[in-house]
């Protein structure tokens, strides 16, 4: 999406800039909490995707605060790329993938009673 913007004939506008942010904050929300939901349940994905807004209203501000950390680890690799390269193989996406996952998870097990349904499969 980044590379638009560079290619252009003309600059963005700010409103541009602010739905292209917009779009990937909410992909970045959505996907956090979809994939979550893939590997732990065996549900239809539109009662997946109908769980992810139902949390998303109900922990909106640390579901927000969770995608805004990924977007800023995001920009920033972005934006030190060529000296990123040498963390990445390192870090890579999963640190903040595994933090964002780890600033949520109370309110996932809370709502979804994880340990619980962990602790039956495992048995």
């Amino acid at each position: 999406m980044v590379m638009l913007f560079w290619w252009a004939e003309t600059a963005p506008s700010l409103g541009t800039v602010v739905l292209y942010l917009f779009s990937m904050l909410l992909l970045l929300v959505l996907s956090g909490l979809y994939w979550t939901q893939l590997v732990l349940f065996g549900q239809s994905p539109t009662v997946r995707l109908r769980n992810c807004l139902l949390f998303c209203t109900k922990h909106f501000g640390r579901v927000m605060g969770t995608a805004l950390l990924r977007l800023a680890y995001l920009c920033v690799l972005v934006l030190f790329t060529p000296w990123d390269l040498l963390l990445l193989p390192i870090t890579g996406l999963w640190y903040i993938t595994f933090l964002s996952q780890f600033l949520v998870y109370d309110q996932l097990e809370q709502d979804f009673h994880l340990e619980e349904l962990l602790g039956r499969n495992a048995d």
